[in-house]
């Protein structure tokens, strides 16, 4: 059967969840390198869905997930079609079997900062690992049910010593889903993939706002590409010789009298050109 894993990642701006999750991403790719791994980073679940929907069946067998700053698109203040919000990203496994079968792997990470911030069940992961202690009590008390006092105070301590120390701290304070008591919890040591493999390409992060924003308008043509394109229908031929005339700074009444028309016909041909212009942006 299809096997789904979440991971979720707590902790104040800049104390390094993104950096655990690409740990996480790096170390999923090694080991399910003769399955095949689906790297997708991003800030939304709907970007992840669209994501998988567009790979080629037959595939990579395993697929990581990584919801940067999960709190941005899947607050639990944001009420309006928050239902369809979940009810999309749990559809992503039954995304996933028409790509995989029913015997690939889903591993999920999202990270956020304030813990109580997103909705329900987005927190209900099976691993959680906590980086900093929480300013708001009753995030500090959701963090000290999955990790107890003392787990607490070993996240607390963690976060002070990584703000003093030069030393590069690659571990992180972590709970698993059931535990039978709050005490429950212990240190995960990861590596720091820059250092570790400075060769492994992490995925670039697909933001939400870019990947649905429509595409650019194409480039105004130049004048000179307008009047080309003009000049490709022949009954234009005799207006542009009335506007070139213009540009080269002959009078109306000499152009006119040149090609035996009156001068109102050698106005009206310059005005057709120059709305043509004014039509193409040019």
């Amino acid at each position: 059967m299809m096997a789904f894993v979440q991971v979720a990642v707590n902790g104040i701006q800049g104390s390094g969840k993104t950096a655990y999750c690409m740990y996480w991403m790096w170390a999923i790719s090694r080991h399910y390198r003769a399955e095949g791994v689906r790297l997708i980073h991003t800030d939304d679940f709907d970007v992840a869905a669209d994501e998988i929907r567009r790979m080629e069946p037959g595939g990579p067998r395993v697929i990581a997930i990584c919801i940067d700053d999960a709190m941005a698109n899947q607050s639990s203040y944001r009420s309006l079609a928050l239902n369809d919000k979940v009810a999309k990203w749990y559809e992503v496994r039954h995304i996933a079997e028409e790509k995989l079968g029913d015997t690939g792997v889903i591993i999920v990470l999202m990270n956020w900062q304030r813990y109580n911030s997103v909705n329900t069940n987005f927190r209900n992961a099976d691993l959680f690992a906590f980086f900093t202690p929480m300013s708001d009590e009753a995030d500090a008390d959701l963090i000290r049910r999955k990790v107890g006092q003392r787990g607490y105070d070993a996240i607390r301590l963690e976060y002070a010593e990584r703000q003093v120390s030069a030393k590069r701290r690659s571990r992180v304070v972590v709970s698993l889903a059931g535990a039978l008591d709050g005490d429950a919890a212990g240190w995960h040591e990861y590596k720091y993939v820059p250092d570790e493999d400075p060769e492994w390409a992490p995925p670039r992060l697909i933001r939400s706002a870019a990947y649905y924003a429509p595409p650019p308008p194409p480039p105004k043509p130049t004048r000179e590409e307008a009047l080309a394109k003009i000049a490709e229908d022949p009954a234009r031929a005799r207006d542009l010789e009335f506007f070139a005339a213009e540009e080269r700074g002959e009078q109306r009444s000499a152009t006119a009298e040149r090609h035996g028309v009156t001068q109102s016909t050698v106005s009206r041909g310059i005005a057709r050109i120059r709305k043509l212009l004014e039509g193409a942006g040019a």
